[in-house]
């Protein structure tokens, strides 16, 4: 963003100073206009009098006047000439100079047309990466948004993964404990029935044993841990 920033603040000091040059171009024109308009005005006033003296001079002439006069009649007439010969090349010169600052002129707008069309496309296209950039903050703002409600929920499993386990443990030493009063109580019962002679009691103790050892088995795989390390 700071770089198309630049470059439309380039692009607007570009456009400044082809619009001032333009300006400066149309007043040296008018300037070199007004010119020559006066260097044709004074060439139409020499050949006013060109005119005048060569009338003179072929009144002078018939008019058999001194041939000094006519002398410097005619050295009157080609200092005019060569005059107007002047003021045509410097005619020239001017409508070459006005010519080439039209055309420079008009490069020039066609070069302002130009950049306009150009800071306008970088107007559309700073709109673009705005609205794209106002859509990935929203959409950055949802992310963080499930974020964080993963993260809480994440935190509420690992809370309860604690809990269970923690229940987990206590129930296994609670079921090791059973199981060692079971051995304990299962041996004095076989201790006692030996002494009494009465294999059926000890036989269905046992089977009593099994059985409850089966059930708890069922339940899940640590207490069946805790029962092998038993």
């Amino acid at each position: 963003m700071e770089e198309d920033q630049e470059d439309m603040n380039e692009l607007m000091k570009k456009h400044k100073s082809a619009v001032v040059q333009s300006t400066q171009n149309l007043a040296q024109i008018s300037d070199l206009q007004a010119q020559l308009e006066e260097a044709l005005k004074e060439k139409q006033d020499v050949q006013e009098k060109l005119s005048a003296l060569q009338s003179q001079l072929e009144f002078q002439e018939t008019s058999m006047v001194e041939k000094s006069l006519v002398s410097r009649q005619e050295a009157k007439i080609r200092e005019m000439e060569t005059k107007m010969e002047f003021e045509k090349t410097q005619v020239k010169r001017l409508e070459s100079l006005v010519a080439r600052l039209k055309e420079n002129l008009e490069k020039l707008t066609e070069e302002r047309d130009h950049r306009s069309t150009s800071e306008t496309r970088e107007k559309e296209q700073n709109k673009r990466l705005q609205r794209q950039i106002r859509d990935i903050k929203e959409e950055m703002g949802e992310l963080a948004k499930k974020e964080g409600e993963a993260s809480r929920k994440k935190h509420e499993l690992e809370m309860d993964i604690e809990s269970l386990e923690a229940a987990n443990q206590s129930l296994q030493a609670d079921l090791k404990l059973a199981f060692k009063r079971i051995g304990d109580l299962q041996a004095a019962i076989e201790d006692e029935m030996e002494s009494d002679g009465n294999e059926d009691l000890i036989s269905s103790l046992q089977d009593m044993v099994t059985k409850y050892q089966k059930r708890r088995n069922k339940t899940g795989t640590p207490w069946i841990h805790t029962e092998n390390r038993l």
